[in-house]
């Protein structure tokens, strides 16, 4: 929903009714406290002064308890908002250090070390995500197809390719595993012989003109799909 919308609004008074009465009723309730900062951080690209409000939640409930991982999630994103990039990071590996199951927390702080090629560190919590049963389709693919890039980036080819095919497997219809197989055969796969070479660029086009046909790509990505493919055939 727009959160600029009547539904979205509607939606938003609902739920801070049933916080605020939660808060009334347990002026300790953490968990009220959390979901409260994350209804006041949506909206925020419309009013900054939002996660001011969310900040002053989060802080009432860490004076409460320090001891909940959600919460220091919950503030690592609130970070991210602001683009404090190192702060939210610390933020996300508190909630990983209070909770190690904590699947979201992981996901962000391998997000986030793999964006500053910490490939190791990301390879850890991807490994640990793609390793969890309870985890449901959407996270399991973002999770395998970072752990092919961490892979990737640590020189571990074979590895990395696996990965992205398993991504396939666990849902064909994205398009992010047949990019990265594009990448991974354009930049990585060719060598010193020429056979070799054409074989590479020849299998980096398939990925990239299969990516072309599905239907999470959008005009920007496509246009670097594209680019790709003229950079094969020049080359």
């Amino acid at each position: 929903l727009d959160t600029g919308s009547k539904e979205w609004k509607a939606l938003e008074a609902t739920t801070k009714g049933h916080l605020s009465r939660a808060l009334a009723g347990d002026n300790e309730n953490i968990v009220a406290y959390t979901l409260f900062a994350l209804v006041y951080m949506n909206g925020s690209e419309r009013n900054r002064s939002r996660l001011a409000v969310a900040e002053l939640l989060l802080r009432e409930g860490d004076k409460r308890n320090k001891g909940f991982a959600p919460l220091y999630n919950a503030w690592g994103l609130l970070e991210l908002k602001r683009g404090n990039v190192g702060i939210a990071l610390g933020k996300f590996r508190d909630a990983v250090k209070l909770d190690p199951n904590f699947v979201e927390a992981r996901m962000n702080v391998g997000q986030i070390v793999l964006n500053f090629r910490r490939y190791d560190e990301a390879q850890e919590h991807f490994e640990f995500v793609t390793k969890r049963r309870e985890v449901d389709k959407k996270v399991l693919y973002d999770a395998t197809v970072a752990l092919g890039v961490a892979l990737r980036g640590n020189k571990k080819i074979d590895e990395a390719e696996a990965m992205y095919g398993r991504a396939r497997e666990i849902d064909p219809a994205r398009g992010e595993a047949y990019y990265n197989l594009g990448i991974l055969w354009k930049e990585f796969r060719p060598g010193a012989n020429l056979q070799d070479n054409v074989k590479a660029f020849g299998e980096a086009k398939k990925y990239f003109e299969q990516y072309l046909n599905k239907s999470n790509v959008s005009a920007d990505l496509k246009k670097e799909a594209q680019d790709n493919i003229e950079d094969c055939n020049k080359t």
